[in-house]
Formats: structure tokens, sequence, C-alpha cells
């Protein structure tokens, strides 16, 4: 079957589709400021990947210097508390009573002295 000349209105509609086509064609210029867009996209995402790394290696050191002063006072608190818990063992802390840590004699736990003054 030979091939038919379209209507009027159908070469309207080709010619139409086609102009669309040829005008939302990039031009050079426009292929010339994407491509300046993509650099800049590139160089800003660049710089705050920096700053960002930049802020999270700040963070780390802080979080480093704060966990080395908590372990330092962590060492001094169960010094601290070895030395308190080797007094209590020894009796240093008897109501009353002199004890190994001022030198005088210790009373058994529980008992209390009294003393009577004259008139």
């Amino acid at each position: 079957m030979p091939d038919r000349d379209p209507s009027p209105r159908a070469r309207a509609l080709l010619l139409s589709d086609s102009h669309r086509q040829v005008r939302q064609a990039p031009t050079k210029g426009d292929l010339d400021a994407l491509s300046k867009r993509i650099d800049s996209l590139e160089t800003a995402a660049a710089k705050n990947s920096k700053e960002t790394q930049n802020a999270i290696n700040t963070s780390v050191t802080q979080l480093q210097q704060t966990l080395a002063s908590l372990q330092k006072q962590q060492a001094q608190n169960s010094a601290n508390i070895a030395t308190l818990q080797t007094q209590a063992s020894a009796g240093a802390f008897s109501k009353g009573c002199g004890g190994p840590a001022t030198g005088t004699a210790g009373h058994a736990p529980g008992t209390t002295t009294t003393t009577t003054t004259g008139k």
C-alpha cells in the first residue's frame, strides 16, 4: 500500500513537535552554564566535607581529653577507696578511740570510756 500524504492537521502537528524538540535542545551556552554549575557544586561539597571533617576531628579530640581526665580521676578515686578501706580495717574510724592512726591504744568495738569530775 503506498504511503499517503498526511493531512494538513497532521503536518502541522509534526512540524510543531519537531519545532519543540529543536527549541528544547541544549545549546553550547546551556552546556557551559551547566558545567560551571556542576563545578561550583563540587567545590561547595568538597568545602563542606572538609569543614565537617574538621568539626568531627575537633569533637574527637575533646572527647579523648575528657576520657583521659575521667580515667585519671577514676584512678585517684580507686586509690582513695583503697586507703580508706585499709584505715577502716585497722580501726581508724572507731568512735572515741584513738586507734593506730593516733598512736594510742584502741578500744574494743561497742565499749565507751566515761570520765567523771569531782566537785
